[in-house]
């Protein structure tokens, strides 16, 4: 069926039906569980509120606690599968960390960008079990991009002047002025923070940052336990759609035990108030080992360099974002991240790693990025994802503390004269 044109906002509705919709929720949300357990799991997690005028949701809004505002009219007039489509849709926002993705990006393109980024890995995953209603943002030209990438398309436009035209699920299209002058999309701003109704949902939609992590670390359990659940059956139930199985291992599978790893450079149990590379401890050149100094200090800088040329599979990018995130987890503030082949493509502050844009493909050369590290005078330490084949300085930058290759199990560091190296296992999340 067609996917009814939604109102600017939703009339008052009767107690029955009002009943109705949260009956036919209930029964979607069933049989999400039944059918699409990735999707059911993570549907187990909202919580159902119908919509008011006041609320102004002309189709359904999704909070980062999970509060799920339905426009009744709206949903009343979708078939059951349908019902689910919607259901899973607006519970990926929050599960693939929408609001921490989005940082300081205008957040109309940033929801947009989102929806097309997922929208076609829940038909994947759903096998037919549910669809998505007609009217959906469903571009061929998207698909299989990361939101970050379609945002910044978006912002370019078609044809360099901010202006995007997108195709919807069954025909038809809009059209997204990234200027602000012109466009329309306005149905599709499904992320609302201001619909939360839980006391972290509440703090978090105010900016807490202690609430909007707590939030996230919810998430991330919640996208765990969801994709166990689709293992256990995968055998019925298909595989795991390739960008989905990326994004998960990205934050998921952490090889590197981080706390101990920096514990060696911010001193014992890692205590940030009282060691710092600033002044680096002189008594630990006679062992050839760069320590930290006791001052009032926090956690030193670190910068994850990340080589993306041609040579690096997915899988190893994926892994260098799980890293990334194990990092993130331990220092709990924001890491400097570059994005490297025979150029430097990305120097970026992140507090999240769905924030870093992979871009590269090229050759194979971390001295731009070296180089800029030693122009900046940059006084912490580097820990460098490598496949090993890329070219380097010939010695350290004389400012740094520290540099840490790491590369696969059956990789060798990409020069032995400086730094130091791990292994790790590139995960295969083969379901």
């Amino acid at each position: 069926m067609t996917m009814p044109m939604p109102t600017a906002v939703p009339t008052e509705c009767s107690p029955a039906l009002k009943e109705k919709i949260l009956q036919t929720f209930s029964k979607a949300r069933t049989r999400l569980v039944a059918r699409v357990p990735f999707l059911g799991y993570l549907a187990m997690q909202m919580i159902p509120k119908i919509a008011k005028p006041e609320h102004g949701v002309p189709t359904c809004g999704i909070a980062p606690d999970g509060t799920t505002y339905m426009n009744p009219q709206f949903m009343d007039a979708l078939a059951l599968k349908e019902f689910c489509g919607v259901l899973a849709h607006e519970v990926m926002h929050p599960a693939l960390h929408f609001w921490i993705r989005k940082g300081n990006r205008n957040h109309k393109l940033a929801n947009i960008a989102h929806d097309l980024s997922f929208n076609f890995l829940i038909e994947e995953i759903a096998g037919g079990e549910i669809t998505l209603p007609q009217g959906v943002l469903l571009d061929p030209k998207f698909h299989g991009m990361a939101m970050e990438e379609i945002y910044a398309y978006l912002q370019k436009g078609d044809n360099g002047n901010g202006v995007t035209t997108i195709q919807c699920k069954g025909g038809g299209s809009i059209t997204i002025d990234a200027n602000g002058s012109s466009g329309d999309g306005d149905q599709y701003v499904d992320c609302r923070e201001d619909l939360s109704t839980t006391k972290d949902g509440k703090k978090a939609g105010q900016g807490h940052a202690s609430a909007q992590k707590k939030l996230a670390n919810d998430w991330k359990q919640n996208l765990a336990a969801a994709a166990q659940q689709h293992e256990k059956r995968c055998k019925s139930q298909g595989s795991m759609p390739a960008g989905l199985r990326r994004y998960i291992d990205s934050i998921l599978h952490p090889q590197i035990e981080w706390q101990d790893e920096l514990r060696k450079w911010c001193g014992e149990n890692g205590r940030r108030e009282e060691y710092s590379f600033a002044r680096p401890n002189r008594r630990s050149e006679s062992i050839g080992v760069v320590l930290p100094s006791q001052c009032a200090g926090g956690m030193p800088d670190v910068i994850f360099l990340i080589d993306s040329s041609g040579s690096m599979s997915d899988k190893e990018l994926s892994a260098a974002k799980a890293e990334c995130f194990g990092i993130l987890e331990e220092i709990d503030s924001e890491v400097r991240v570059m994005v490297c082949d025979a150029a430097l493509h990305v120097d970026q502050e992140i507090d999240d790693v769905g924030q870093i844009e992979m871009k590269g493909g090229g050759g194979s050369d971390f001295n731009p990025a070296f180089d800029l590290i030693a122009e900046d005078g940059f006084d912490g330490a580097v820990i460098a994802f490598t496949d090993g084949m890329i070219s380097v300085p010939s010695s350290m930058p004389p400012s740094l503390q520290g540099v840490l290759w790491i590369t696969g199990e059956s990789y060798s560091p990409p020069t032995e004269a400086w730094g130091e190296h791990i292994a790790v296992k590139i995960p295969g999340y083969d379901v």
